[in-house]
């Protein structure tokens, strides 16, 4: 509705998100049902979300507001183009009727968000397999030297020095005494690591100190150059409504702040500031 009769201006920006007011859904029931139903709105509104099947590959249509065009999803690679993939024969005339120059721009375009597309796929898979790979490479390095059942004990998750020691204390005989004697080690590891947890707490290391005297200091320095809000809350909002009586009624006619009428829903949807 505000694109049809130009209530941008009146409504302002709408949170997509949020709940419909009741004046809202009255028009959405008087007026966008009877529209969606009788086939009267602009095509976006019906293929916005289109989900459909097309040479093995399933595929999403979305609407870019910014564009104004459509644009495709593959849903298995998440690759986006804006080349309809399932072109209908009124496109297919009008790509044939394109220039050269307007279909190498088309294409270009297509090209850079492939590639756009493509560049963030290989930098998420590169992390990834990276990250494995210094994890494979490290585990590696941890075994080195080790006989089979220290191999085994560390990797039960074991650390290097535990799954040695065990080994050395019980022998190569009996591997479920060294699984209890590696045990025995962990459990003392995990009360040393606890102990020298609280011990941090308590007493923080120097490091600890300079950080919360920088941040510290940042705060100091971000009240000097922008000093807080003193209003309170219910001071903001009396505020809030002030001026948007002012900007719905003006400042000489109109329901004044003394009046006995209820707020209405969109000031009560502009008074929340979370």
């Amino acid at each position: 509705m505000r694109e049809e009769f130009g209530l941008a201006k009146e409504i302002g920006d709408v949170d997509e998100y949020r709940e419909f007011t009741n004046d809202e859904l009255d028009a959405f029931n008087t007026v966008f049902k009877p529209a969606w139903n009788d086939g009267r709105l602009k095509v976006r509104f019906y293929h916005d979300g289109r989900r459909f099947y097309h040479k093995k590959k399933f595929w999403t249509q979305h609407w870019d507001t910014e564009r104004q065009k459509f644009f495709w999803v593959e849903e298995e690679t998440k690759r986006k183009t804006y080349i309809n993939p399932q072109p209908t024969p009124g496109e297919l005339l009008l790509r044939n009727a394109m220039s050269q120059k307007e279909k190498a721009k088309e294409k270009f375009d297509d090209l850079k968000v492939k590639a756009i597309e493509n560049g963030k796929w290989l930098a998420r898979e590169g992390m990834k397999y990276s990250k494995l790979a210094a994890e494979k490479a490290y585990h590696q390095y941890q075994q080195r030297g080790m006989e089979a059942s220290e191999k085994q004990l560390y990797r039960m998750g074991f650390s290097r020095e535990i799954a040695l020691k065990s080994v050395e204390v019980v022998g190569n005989g009996d591997f479920e005494e060294a699984v209890q004697q590696a045990h025995y080690y962990q459990v003392i590891e995990d009360e040393k690591t606890a102990e020298r947890k609280a011990f941090l707490k308590e007493h923080p290391p120097v490091y600890v100190h300079i950080g919360r005297a920088m941040k510290t200091a940042f705060r100091a320095i971000k009240r000097i150059f922008k000093p807080e809000d003193p209003l309170t809350e219910d001071e903001k909002r009396a505020r809030a409504i002030e001026m948007m009586r002012q900007q719905m009624y003006g400042t000489s006619g109109g329901i004044g702040t003394d009046s006995e009428v209820e707020t209405s829903d969109e000031e009560k949807y502009m008074m929340n500031f979370e």
